[in-house]
């Protein structure tokens, strides 16, 4: 019975959150041209309802342990699913996610990531990527916003550990 229970929850929350995320999608994609302040509210907007629906249909709480970080700080989070990407804009001020550069290639979602300002990282790139990723990140901090950085560069099942990418490091050292 506990087994059917989970699987309810699950499939509302799965209608909950792409019905109610599909019309959060259209109003930031028609906000693409507004101030990036402006544009950057519906983007969180949008996290808010993920972690809204992952809270009550669910069970999911999200509990933060001592201060936030704010300003221009580097934050490594573990990748575990969608969730951490998608509630980084709830935890974290304006962050600068750097992000898989597939996910640019989508069509709207890339445009509208440019627009909040993530950062593209092309894995198979090398040494290009990781200037690319420190002129993105010295750019970011100047404007005072926290850098969130996957330093595995993919998801990872919870309890593995895999080795942490270059570009980590990289970033780390500025």
């Amino acid at each position: 019975m506990q087994r059917l229970v989970e699987i309810v929850r699950s499939l509302a929350f799965y209608v909950a959150f792409y019905l109610g995320g599909a019309v959060f999608i259209l109003i930031a994609a028609l906000m693409i041209p507004a101030p990036r302040a402006v544009f950057r509210g519906a983007v969180r907007n949008w996290a808010g309802w993920h972690r809204l629906c992952a809270r009550w249909l669910l069970g999911i709480r999200v509990r933060v342990e001592g201060a936030r970080p704010s300003g221009p700080v580097l934050i490594a989070l573990k990748h575990e699913s969608f969730f951490e990407a998608i509630d980084l804009t709830q935890l974290l001020e304006n962050p600068a996610v750097f992000a898989k550069a597939e996910l640019m290639r989508l069509p709207v979602w890339g445009l509208a990531g440019r627009r909040y300002g993530l950062v593209e990282v092309q894995r198979d790139q090398g040494a290009k990527a990781l200037r690319h990723m420190l002129a993105a990140a010295r750019a970011h901090s100047a404007e005072g916003r926290p850098l969130a950085l996957f330093p595995e560069g993919t998801r990872i099942p919870h309890g593995e550990i895999a080795a942490l990418k270059s570009g980590f490091a990289g970033v780390y050292k500025l």
